[in-house]
């Protein structure tokens, strides 16, 4: 269901009462898949805690092999490798906005028609991409 027309990594999202869980952000013509490279389900943040630096290692290194599983893939493909994954359709988008935040990252987020929000932070070293993309694909709904 349409090409990736951006994408935009390291996006994280808080979901209900879970901790942070880091996503991939792909944009389609049509909607945005979250496909997700780090699931909170896959580990606490006690382990974080306890092993420090080699967790973040471990994590970055689980991350590109998630990537490498990306790569190639068509969106609705990407969309199922996982169960975690999610879309966004745009047509059910009633308003996006888009912002930098503080230590170095920016936020993007989807009011959706059913008055339900998800709310993504990335690296502002992205925010001209996704200002971009969400202009290209969002223009009517961006604020």
């Amino acid at each position: 269901m349409g090409e990736v027309v951006g994408v935009i990594r390291d996006a994280t999202i808080r979901r209900k009462y879970k901790f942070p869980e880091i996503c991939d952000m792909y944009f389609t013509d049509k909607r945005m898949i979250a496909a997700f490279v780090r699931p909170s389900g896959k580990a606490t943040y006690g382990y974080w805690v306890l092993t420090g630096w080699w967790a973040w290692y471990l994590v970055k290194r689980e991350r590109e092999i998630y990537r490498r599983i990306f790569e190639g893939k068509t969106p609705e493909e990407i969309y199922h490798l996982e169960p975690y994954n999610f879309e966004i359709r745009y047509e059910d988008v009633s308003s996006v906005s888009l912002g930098k935040h503080f230590l170095g990252r920016a936020a993007i987020e989807f009011k959706m028609l059913r008055k339900d929000v998800y709310e993504f932070s990335f690296p502002s070293k992205q925010f001209n991409d996704a200002k971009r993309i969400v202009s290209h694909i969002l223009e009517n709904k961006s604020k």
